[in-house]
């Protein structure tokens, strides 16, 4: 298992690179790299990262995963009658 910490420093290492370049958010897609930034280890989640967010969009079933692999990202559970992309639309 990787110290969380690991997973902290990749993140603030792209929110410098969000500042560097002036951009507002990054939306992280692929499931490898969801996981590389978050320790995440579920599926069918996507990551929204910005200065002052992080945001993992997921559904019911990893409820209790996030809150045990992801101290300190704020998650944002789909409704069943949503689809990721729907969801993730909202929280933009």
């Amino acid at each position: 298992m990787i110290p969380q910490n690991r997973y902290s420093a990749r993140r603030e290492k792209l929110k410098r690179v969000l500042k560097k370049e002036k951009l507002p958010a990054f939306l992280v897609c692929n499931e490898t790299n969801v996981s590389y930034l978050t320790g995440f280890s579920g599926d069918s989640s996507w990551f929204l990262i910005g200065k002052d967010f992080e945001i993992l969009i997921s559904d019911g079933r990893y409820t209790t995963q996030i809150s045990e692999e992801c101290p300190g990202i704020q998650a944002e559970i789909r409704p069943v009658n949503k689809t990721l992309l729907q969801t993730t639309a909202e929280v933009l």
